[in-house]
């Protein structure tokens, strides 16, 4: 076993004058994801060209080789000899870190050995996969170091937060390409030279590059262009291809600068990857560009889903945050009392109005409207308008004092040595509130009824009640403990208040640990009289809301807990624990709260139901000080990284809503001729009938037993709907019944003009289409699917894996496999066989020969499918990969990406060259079927019609008709979006683009 105190290289060589072998060295625990990273960071490494600048700074042009094992030791935790001299050799570490890495001993090993050689300066961390507190081994956290202090050798550990490059991504291809572009942050340090410079440099050398080719085919036009015809023909091809290039190329920035969060830029950058005009394109309308301008529009995002849409770059860690009342400007406000105002929709700096000045509070800062704000600082009240930064009007003598705004906008509250009550829009003073024992530098509570006729003022256990139109006092009562911590109306004389008990200490306080009590009050002509108390033994009361679209339902936290309270019986209703205590949440409509997290995590709950709503929920990168939300928008502060993070509203704009159901639906599909559609209850008790021009419900039809399955007929006048261990019905599309078929032993159907199948363990019973008359009655063993070849024949396979092919006219049946058959289908030729080990074996039906034998690894078999000619065969396998292979030239290709998650299902349209692949999650991905480009990605499909342009979305109790976006929609979708906007010179000639 190797000594590590005991290490040395090449005699007594220090770091700096070795001559190292490697100029790197991969260390990595081998697995799937891992092995791929470490195969693509070797090549890149070792065939990158240094900039010519850099190259001429350091004396070479590339890097030194780069070490990769290729082989994990299983069976030992020493290193072996090989090893052993590649670390002693290797001038640099690279760690590929993911969850599985401190898992590995080898690894381990592997660090300890090199940190000893050169320290931990020299290990350069690649994450992957996983979270960051997770990926980081302890052993690079902590740095042992020894010095001499008065003669004597003192040894302390300190701890390091080893940098890291994060590559991590949702799949292998994105995980690529964020090293692609990350790549150059492991070069600089290998190469002894700034970051900044190679990424300047070799964007220059991309720059020229660029101009050069197009330097080249200009020169190539010039040169040319007196001879004949087929020659410029060639220079067109030539020019069109690199216009085609130059369109990839902006699309895929269009989704990085997405990945990054800056969607607008992503949008403008997408749509110049398309022809300035589309009638008459002066280059390719490129597919990469269609997928892109449609990810970064959101075209096809029909749920609440918050996506960053800019970045607030700040010098100071931000604490609180105001959004005027549309979400076009934000309010942020510094530890060191800087209030700054930022443009929401550019994300730019608008003004800072106030700079260092530790007095101010955000309770000295208000949007009373989009236009204006007001400011309470050492000058008095002021109103400005936030555009032109001009003062509208100013009340003198209310220095630093905290105001309220009243609902409404129109009373101002100023609390100061008096309390007085303003007209906002006369600023003119109400009246002055006498008798009240109020200390303007302490925390209090206030509030309007709905009507403003009525004031609650609260602090240190206190509640005033003003009564505002006979300006007079009503009442005062005390809280059960004296922290006052909220005071809301439920209705015009009924009031709720939360209030906590004094906290021990600061780390009770920093939990919200502690006792807190909420009462409902109401407010009569004797005073106030209690309805009903909560008590909270463990936990402070905070942030005491109404949930404006159910009156009798308060919001509260509770720490880590939001917990929302039926005020009609004084009863907790949903008590929803999250991971971190909550630092503010949003209600934001449709029964939803936005809750942001001290841990930076983001979750949306359901107050309805009292549940997560994923779609809209995510993780966020620093700790959260604050969350706010207006008009679409989220605003985010951080204090750790400086910055405000702007997420907004992206829900689409469907073709059209399907109303007049209730609960949420689980399958559906449309006619042939795409004129109408049907869709299943989850609970298999509905099925409802639409009529897709007019986007309306035709009618619903109650089920008595559950509908496992339905389809159109092929007339496209009816419908019929299976219930397992009952039988067949058959409806018209106005929802008349014309027929039915009992069967209580069927457990599947299957039909194929002119006959319904009916398998059961037994039995197969073919029915007729026009009358639901029995045709035949075949028998069986054990059958559990069958695949229909023509009217006269079909397959059955059985639970032990025989397959059998089936004359209806006889019902007779041939033994084609004896066992070990998993799944089959047909055509009028040929059959597809899965078998045991999931090889697919392709039989003529003909000769009953195999003509071929598809195999991939053992992976299984998730969905296959015969094209509509019966030239190709699809295949989608558990991994997520589609294949197709050719009938015509026994040829099998993989396609270019694989699903999100196991093919279910595909669609073809050959008149438009689209192709629609259903998946395991309902997901939809739209390709362009001649070059399987993809065009579109959709979530929470339930059907698709023909033509691969229209979908039917379910989302939990509401249906969307889902248009298939064109390039000409995509561009006019654009233009809405960016009201205008366009990209700066400067940024045209960051990406390269030339008018």
């Amino acid at each position: 076993m190797i000594n590590i105190n005991k290490i040395t290289c090449l005699g007594e060589k220090t770091v700096e004058e070795k001559n190292y072998r490697y100029d790197a060295f991969i260390s990595y625990r081998h697995g799937e994801l891992d092995d791929f990273v470490a195969a693509k960071l070797h090549k890149k490494l070792e065939t990158y060209s240094l900039p010519r600048h850099i190259a001429k700074q350091i004396g070479r042009k590339k890097l030194n080789r780069v070490f990769r094992d290729r082989e994990e030791l299983m069976s030992s935790s020493s290193l072996s000899q090989e090893l052993e001299e590649a670390l002693c050799d290797s001038k640099y570490l690279i760690l590929i870190g993911s969850s599985r890495t401190s898992q590995s001993p080898w690894v381990m090993k592997e660090i300890t050995t090199f940190k000893a050689l050169n320290g931990p300066e020299r290990i350069l961390l690649l994450i992957i996969e996983g979270k960051v507190e997770e990926v980081i081994p302890d052993i690079l956290r902590v740095h042992i170091r020894t010095y001499e202090e008065n003669g004597e050798l003192v040894t302390v550990e300190e701890k390091v937060e080893p940098l890291a490059t994060d590559i991590r991504g949702a799949n292998k291809k994105e995980v690529e390409r964020k090293l692609e572009e990350e790549i150059l942050r492991l070069i600089a340090p290998i190469a002894g030279c700034r970051y900044d410079d190679l990424k300047q440099r070799h964007k220059e050398r991309r720059k020229k590059k660029l101009m050069g080719l197009a330097l080249g085919c200009a020169l190539l036009l010039g040169g040319f262009g007196a001879f004949n015809a087929w020659r410029v023909w060639q220079i067109g091809v030539q020019m069109r291809e690199k216009l085609a290039t130059q369109s990839r190329a902006l699309a895929d920035q269009s989704l990085r600068l997405l990945e990054k969060g800056d969607r607008m830029k992503a949008i403008l950058v997408g749509k110049e990857a398309l022809p300035k005009s589309l009638a008459t394109p002066e280059k390719p309308i490129m597919d990469e560009a269609l997928y892109a301008l449609s990810e970064a529009l959101y075209v096809y995002k029909y749920d609440f889903k918050l996506v960053p849409e800019k970045t607030l770059d700040y010098s100071r860690p931000l604490y609180f945050s105001k959004l005027s009342p549309k979400g076009k400007w934000a309010a942020t406000l510094s530890e060191e009392g800087y209030i700054e105002i930022w443009d929401l929709e550019t994300g730019e700096l608008k003004s800072v109005v106030k700079k260092g000045n530790s007095y101010l509070r955000m309770d000295s800062f208000e949007f009373i409207d989009d236009k204006h704000y007001i400011l309470s600082d050492e000058e008095g009240l002021k109103l400005t308008e936030v555009a032109t930064n001009q003062l509208s009007w100013q009340i003198a003598g209310e220095s630093y004092n905290k105001f309220y705004l009243s609902p409404d906008k129109k009373q101002i509250l100023v609390v100061g040595d008096t309390v007085r009550l303003y007209d906002a829009e006369k600023q003119q003073a109400i009246g002055e509130l006498v008798g009240l024992d109020i200390d303007s530098y302490r925390e209090m509570q206030v509030t309007w009824n709905q009507d403003m006729s009525v004031l609650a003022i609260g602090q240190d256990g206190k509640v005033h009640i003003w009564d505002l139109i006979n300006k007079r006092w009503l009442t005062t009562f005390e809280s059960k403990y004296k922290i006052l911590s909220g005071l809301v109306f439920i209705d015009e004389r009924s009031l709720a208040v939360s209030s906590n008990d004094e906290y021990k200490d600061e780390m009770e306080y920093f939990y919200g640990n502690g006792r807190g009590n909420l009462s409902y009050m109401h407010i009569g002509v004797n005073g106030a009289e209690e309805v009903w108390q909560l008590d909270s033994s463990e936990s402070m009361i905070e942030m005491l809301r109404v949930n404006p679209e159910n009156p009798q339902q308060l919001v509260m936290t509770k720490g880590n807990v939001l917990e929302t309270v039926d005020v009609t019986v004084g009863k907790v209703q949903y008590s929803l624990a999250q991971s971190s205590t909550i630092m503010n949440y949003c209600l934001l409509g449709n029964h939803l709260a936005l809750c942001g997290m001290r841990d930076g995590s983001v979750r949306a709950l359901m107050l309805d139901v009292g549940g997560l709503y994923e779609s809209a929920s995510f993780n966020h990168s620093a700790g959260i000080t604050d969350l706010n939300y207006a008009g679409g928008r989220i605003v985010i502060t951080t204090g750790e990284d400086k910055k405000g993070y702007i997420y907004k509203d992206m829900s689409g704009s469907p073709k059209a809503t399907l109303e007049g159901f209730e609960g949420s639906m689980e399958q559906g599909a449309y006619s042939k001729d795409g004129k109408w559609a049907y869709t299943i209850s989850n609970q298999g008790d509905m099925a409802y009938i639409w009529h897709m021009d007019k986007q309306a419900l035709v009618t619903s039809i109650p089920m008595e037993e559950y509908a496992g399955k339905a389809g159109f007929l092929e007339d496209n006048q009816s419908i019929y709907i299976f219930s397992a261990r009952k039988g067949i019905e058959v409806w018209g599309l106005d929802g008349t019944f014309k027929e039915a078929f009992s069967n209580e032993l069927a457990e599947e159907i299957y039909y194929k003009a002119p006959y319904f199948y009916l398998v059961s363990d037994t039995e197969v019973q073919i029915v007729k289409e026009d009358n639901l008359e029995l045709y035949k009655t075949i028998e069986t063993v054990d059958a559990v699917s069958l695949s229909i070849i023509d009217e006269g024949r079909f397959l059955t396979l059985d639970k032990a894996g025989q397959l059998s092919l089936v004359d209806i006219q006889t019902t007779k049946g041939q033994v084609l496999k004896e066992e070990g058959v998993l799944n089959c289908i047909a055509n009028k030729d040929t059959i597809a066989v899965c078998l045991e080990d999931n090889s697919v074996e392709l039989i003529d039906l003909k000769t009953g020969k195999i003509t071929d034998v598809l195999k991939n690894d053992g992976l299984a078999l998730s969905y296959f499918v015969f094209d509509e000619e019966s030239k190709t065969l699809w295949l989608g396998y558990e991994d997520t990969t589609v294949w197709y292979y050719s009938l015509e030239t026994k040829m099998r290709e993989q396609l270019k990406e694989n699903s999100p998650s196991p093919m279910t299902g595909i669609h073809f349209y050959k008149e438009e060259n689209r192709m629609a692949i259903t998946t395991e999650q309902n997901e939809l991905l739209v390709y362009n079927l001649q070059n399987q480009k993809r065009l579109g990605y959709l979530k929470a499909i339930i059907a698709v019609n023909d033509k691969c342009d229209e979908f039917i979305r379910g989302d939990y109790e509401k249906l969307y008709v889902v248009p298939f976006y064109t390039a000409e929609m995509l561009v006019e979708e654009a233009q809405k979006q960016l009201v205008g906007r366009t990209l700066t010179e400067q940024e045209k000639e960051q990406y390269f683009i030339q008018e």
